[in-house]
């Protein structure tokens, strides 16, 4: 049901007015006033769809009414009620965007037939305005992941036209850019519903990128810094809920918004950076891990690479990025490195980027390095393939199956992965659960004793894993279907 708000001072008018068939419109007057001050109490509490005033009016006019709902309520339709004597207002009417003026005494189904074209038009403008609000965030992510990523080159014209149409534009051209990144996606929504009703427009701009990543284009400004403290309280908070730690990083200032690719890719940089002296070096992750962390990185490298070969920067900020990614990648390199020698000799790589005479060269240096990290990808990708977690667990068991203290937990300790990751890959590869494999092995291996050697059950017993003989003798039957001792006798008469 729409909300319609009546402004008349004229008793006997606003009556009739009100007396008006709203409902077959789809609408219900929420108030009325007799001057334009009471009106705006009245506008501000309930925020209609459409407010008729008549435009002469005691206290505040009609005129001033209007300005003062366009300045706090740009959605609110308006109609003016005017008498013979009020032309003189109604060039200023028209200008406030009116939706249409009724000349009094008002004919109440015009009234209504206004009434419905106003608030039509107030149903697609919201329509609008909806869908522009649900799809502006995944527009800004695409546009500043173009910025990233993308080798097409931006005119600091069009970077300008951009901000401005999809809403980024700060009112400083002093600005700073944060990146917040969450583990998880359903943490970023969190963090990005609780971020956004504390900014204000052209002070701090909060984009929610690729799932786990929340950029904020903040002003240089003191609102903008209120608002930036309240977002890390918001940090703070979702930290200590989740009981863990999120990582945030700041950009250099900027004096020229469009230098925000320089910005975001300064904090990418340093955040790759600290995602590679954080990581974990073992030789315990997943081939699905591996190729999954190292792959997403190795694209948005390439990316970075590509600028080189553009007039996005001059060759010194290019020195300089290259000069991080040397060492990012230098890291990543360092993690598949078997000796020293196939080590990255890194301060030699950095003399000659620096050195470098053009960005044909620095870029040829980089590349070198990044064939380098897809050669120690590609190998290491092969070695997990061939020793993968189930081939380092069966190697175990191989070895150790007379230890009885060997089980699901000891083992996924021994090769560090969680025991519902290697129960779940363990059955994918082998066929059967880890339990059912350490008893065939035993009992393989008790068969082949009883046959070949002339110990008793309960050496055999030890020999295979088993504290007590009873025990393994019980298994034993369950297995072959005969005990130790009649297996081993049917084995001596059909020899």
């Amino acid at each position: 049901m729409y909300k319609v708000v009546i402004a008349e001072d004229d008793r006997i008018i606003r009556k009739a007015l009100l007396k008006a068939d709203w409902e077959s419109i789809g609408a219900q007057v929420v108030g009325e006033a007799s001057n334009g001050q009471d009106a705006l109490t009245v506008i501000e509490e309930e925020k209609p769809h459409l407010l008729i005033t008549d435009i002469n009016m005691p206290f505040v006019s009609g005129i001033d009414l209007a300005k003062q709902v366009r300045e706090k309520l740009e959605p609110t339709r308006i109609i003016f009620l005017t008498g013979y004597d009020d032309f003189e207002y109604l060039h200023e009417a028209l200008l406030l965007k009116s939706d249409d003026y009724l000349l009094k005494p008002v004919k109440l189904p015009k009234l209504l037939d206004k009434a419905k074209q106003a608030l039509d038009t107030w149903q697609k403008e919201n329509s609008k305005s909806e869908q522009l609000a649900t799809s502006l965030p995944l527009l800004q992510e695409a546009f500043l992941s173009d910025l990233l990523y993308s080798e097409s080159h931006y005119t600091d014209e069009e970077i300008n036209e951009q901000l401005e149409k999809l809403d980024l534009s700060l009112k400083a051209s002093s600005f700073v850019v944060y990146t917040i990144s969450v583990p998880e996606q359903d943490w970023l929504e969190a963090l990005y519903k609780k971020s956004v009703p504390v900014t204000q427009t052209n002070t701090i701009k909060v984009i929610p990128f690729h799932g786990t990543e929340l950029f904020i284009l903040a002003a240089v400004t003191h609102d903008a810094y209120d608002q930036l403290v309240q977002i890390k309280n918001s940090v703070k908070e979702l930290e200590k809920e989740k009981g863990t730690a999120f990582q945030m990083i700041q950009s250099s200032v900027y004096d020229k918004r469009t230098d925000i690719k320089k910005a975001l890719l300064e904090v990418r940089m340093e955040r790759m950076s600290k995602l590679a002296d954080s990581s974990d070096t073992e030789e315990t992750h997943s081939l699905a891990q591996l190729t999954q962390n190292h792959k997403e990185e190795l694209e948005q490298i390439e990316s970075f690479i590509r600028l080189f070969k553009t007039d996005t920067f001059t060759l010194s900020e290019n020195k300089k990025i290259g000069v991080n990614l040397s060492t990012f990648i230098s890291k990543r390199i360092h993690q598949f490195a078997a000796t020293d020698k196939e080590d990255t000799n890194q301060i030699e790589l950095l003399e000659r980027i620096v050195a470098a005479k053009n960005k044909d060269e620095l870029y040829a240096h980089i590349k070198g390095l990044l064939d380098k990290w897809q050669e120690r990808l590609s190998a290491e990708e092969k070695r997990l393939t061939e020793d993968s977690v189930v081939t380092r667990a069966k190697n175990i068991v191989d070895d150790y199956y007379k230890d009885p203290e060997l089980n699901l937990n000891t083992l996924a300790q021994e090769i560090h992965v969680t025991v519902p990751y290697l129960s779940q890959q363990f059955k994918a590869e082998v066929g059967m659960n880890f339990t059912e494999y350490l008893l065939k092995k035993r009992m393989e291996k008790a068969k082949q004793l009883l046959k070949e050697a002339s110990l008793k059950t309960y050496e055999i017993a030890g020999e295979v894993g088993y504290q007590n003989a009873y025990y393994f003798s019980s298994s034993f039957k369950k297995y072959t279907g005969l005990t130790p001792t009649a297996y081993k006798k049917q084995q001596s008469e059909s020899q």
